[in-house]
């Protein structure tokens, strides 16, 4: 007989598929910005990706016996929502942008900062005061992230600005800390399908007008001659099924288990970017990788801080 769910290692080996996948649609947009403009497949990914929210949000879920159809937020709930939205999709551009220009390694990294940065976004907006248990981890945070983009390769991509690329990866790190904080304002009150319509649709007919415009209706009949269309619905399928089992494992397992998972991301990250891009990298990388873990680490467990394990 098996084990329940919660009882198991299945979790873990969820969670760990969900990081490696989520790895993969930064190796996707890599590969398609090659040879597509950026804004096309960011727009795509997030039209396709809204249609799917939307049929999961319209499928009936049962409750007390009954299936019923999920609500939607109320108004302030909608508005707050679409400004959310807008900042994902500000972090998505600036994170794939540094990624074509940096790699992939380096970029993950420099997401991970995004954990250091929510002492001092929570303070004026949730009135959490960082401790000096979490100033000092910030410091050695970003001692290591310094470390690692200071020792990063550029011959990886010559024609990149390697400089424009960690700034924009770091602004996207600063943009997502203040979309978590926003998150757990509105914690308990919808839903991660309510939200994830937001996160996909909003951003998505924001960007409609470059698809349908004349210069993008031309764009796009290269992209379905090419097939690369088709690559970013599999990145959009590719995204949500990233979401669902994220989800799934973090209602069977605490998140106290779970959350050291996504620091593999470097892992698969580095190992992406040698096999299909070419790239490699110092020593650098790694000794800044553990400064940054551990200070992310220190700054998640520490008592006095709720906004980073809450989220």
């Amino acid at each position: 007989m098996s084990l329940p769910l919660t009882n198991s290692i299945w979790p873990l080996a969820i969670g760990l598929a969900a990081v490696g996948l989520g790895v993969s649609i930064d190796v996707y947009v890599k590969y398609l910005a090659q040879y597509n403009p950026l804004l096309f497949v960011i727009a795509l990914r997030f039209l396709f990706g809204g249609v799917l929210a939307i049929l999961v949000f319209l499928t009936p879920v049962r409750r007390d016996g009954v299936l019923q159809r999920r609500r939607l937020p109320s108004k302030q709930g909608i508005i707050f929502h679409s400004g959310r939205a807008v900042l994902q999709l500000a972090t998505a551009f600036f994170f794939f942008y540094g990624v074509t220009q940096i790699p992939l390694a380096i970029a993950t990294l420099l997401g991970f900062s995004a954990a250091l940065m929510l002492p001092f976004i929570a303070w004026p907006m949730l009135g959490e005061r960082p401790t000096a248990l979490a100033l000092a981890a910030t410091a050695l945070g970003f001692c290591g992230t310094a470390v690692a983009t200071i020792g990063g390769t550029q011959t990886v991509n010559p024609n990149g600005n390697y400089l424009l690329g960690v700034v924009c990866c770091v602004v996207a790190a600063f943009v997502y800390a203040i979309i978590l904080v926003l998150l757990r304002m509105r914690a308990g009150q919808e839903d991660a399908v309510t939200m994830s319509v937001f996160t996909s649709t909003v951003p998505g007919i924001l960007l409609l007008p470059i698809v349908v415009v004349n210069d993008g209706q031309a764009v796009l009949q290269e992209m379905v001659s090419t097939g690369a269309i088709w690559h970013i619905l599999l990145l959009s399928l590719i995204a949500y099924s990233v979401w669902f089992m994220m989800s799934v494992a973090y209602a069977r397992a605490p998140a106290q288990q779970l959350a050291p998972l996504e620091y593999t991301a470097l892992i698969w990250s580095a190992l992406a970017g040698y096999f299909l891009f070419d790239e490699s990298h110092s020593w650098h990388l790694w000794a800044g990788a553990v400064l940054v873990i551990a200070a992310c680490l220190i700054v998640a467990g520490d008592r006095h801080f709720s906004t980073r394990r809450g989220r």
